[in-house]
């Protein structure tokens, strides 16, 4: 069979997937390891230009900014480059120096990073790829889906510009979502999907109409959708500014002098110095780790030590990030009523689901949330281990990241 890439160019992050047969004549569901760090299923959507107009995706383009490789003003690091298409359409440009670089170009790079990964598996598995299907936000019009169509051009999917038009699907995230989750469709549903990534929130009521016995996407509507500019990289600044810089733990004080930055900053300064500089990053890097990992225990034993720094060990706690971002969870409560008023949607028990993606969403904090506002049985996660023994094979036994990192991916891999 010709089977077509999945991906989903995210705000924060991106990923590629591919379906294939495997030898027990089963089709199977590859999301590629885009990189060596975990996730490894993963990149980020980031883009780094230096001062000869040279640009870098992903990984490469994270160390390239935060190691310092290039020095000078004329040099730019571009995240959120998604948002940026959405808002900017055919003006999307950005100025380096004395140069102007098209944002089609900055996209075209970040998809030749997934490409080169997926290509090389693709072609250890002998697998005949031909076309792509992109997941893309319900606000993106014909205007970004033709500039998506040329980055793919020049990203190498396609020769020219009129395979691309023919070859490339778009499908709707929160429908890709669906997809992954194999909702057994035999009369209307009305799903909510819970999109909650590294950079946005976003929030889609849609109604599904029933399937049975029909070989392609179901109808669908959508009769809500929400955003807002919150996601996992927020509530990790909110824990440090609320938890480690509390006098409980480690303090602004001793943080900001351990660093080299002197006693007097406020913790929301001091954020902003350790996001230039490559101990601050990787200081940031260990907070995120133990943010997610308070999601899988209840309590994490945090220590620091950089090439001259060290933070002796604290202990944090569940509540302790909890409590630290409790006014951004009433901001999604918030959020989640203005979406169901907006659908004409006056009981929460009305929605038939509620499917998860993105990492944020499996925050125990959030999902209580939904938990308490749509109850037990129709919050739908699947946060646990890949039981595909012949992708466990492929990946050498390592186990996957949780579906719901890559649940667009992988329902835009299953529609192509």
């Amino acid at each position: 069979m010709i089977y077509k890439y999945g991906i989903d160019f995210g705000t924060t992050n991106s990923s590629i997937a591919m379906r294939f047969v495997g030898d027990d004549k089963e089709e199977h569901t590859l999301v590629v390891d885009v990189k060596d760090t975990l996730p490894r299923e993963t990149m980020p959507s980031v883009v780094f230009v230096d001062g000869n107009g040279n640009i870098t995706a992903g990984e490469e383009a994270l160390n390239a900014y935060t190691q310092g490789i290039f020095n000078g003003e004329s040099k730019i690091f571009i995240k959120r480059i998604k948002l940026d298409l959405e808002n900017k359409g055919r003006k999307l440009s950005y100025q380096v120096g004395k140069r102007k670089i098209q944002g089609v170009d900055l996209i075209a790079a970040i998809l030749e990073t997934l490409r080169l990964k997926a290509d090389k598996s693709a072609n250890e598995l002998e697998i005949d790829i031909s076309g792509v299907v992109m997941g893309v936000p319900v606000q993106y019009g014909d205007i970004q889906k033709s500039i998506l169509k040329e980055a793919l051009v020049k990203a190498g999917y396609y020769d020219n510009y009129d395979e691309a038009d023919k070859k490339t699907e778009f499908v709707s995230e929160p429908i890709a979502v669906a997809v992954h989750y194999g909702l057994n469709l035999k009369h209307d549903t009305t799903v909510l999907v819970f999109d909650f990534g590294g950079g946005t929130l976003d929030l889609a009521i849609v109604n599904l109409k029933k399937q049975v016995n029909l070989d392609k996407l179901h109808p669908h509507e959508t009769i809500s959708k929400e955003r807002i500019s919150l996601g996992g990289e927020e509530l990790t600044r909110l824990f440090f500014i609320n938890s480690f810089c509390s006098p409980k733990k480690y303090g602004a004080k001793r943080i900001g002098t351990v660093f080299g930055f002197g006693s007097g900053l406020s913790p929301e300064k001091l954020w902003d110095r350790l996001l230039n500089c490559e101990e601050g990053i990787r200081f940031i890097s260990a907070i995120e780790k133990c943010k997610c990992d308070l999601s899988k225990s209840q309590k994490y034993r945090f220590s620091f030590i950089g090439c001259n720094i060290q933070l002796e060990e604290k202990i944090f706690y569940r509540d302790d990030f909890s409590n630290a971002i409790e006014d951004k969870l009433d901001e999604i409560d918030e959020l989640l009523e203005i979406c169901l008023e907006n659908g004409n949607i006056q009981d929460p028990f009305d929605i038939d689901h509620v499917i998860l993606a993105g990492g944020s969403s499996m925050i125990p904090a959030v999902q209580n949330l939904l938990l308490d506002k749509f109850g037990n049985n129709r919050v739908s996660s699947k946060m646990k281990n890949d039981k595909d023994t012949v992708i466990k094979a492929i990946k050498r036994n390592r186990a996957s990241e949780s579906e719901v990192l890559t649940s667009i991916v992988r329902g835009l891999a299953i529609v192509g």
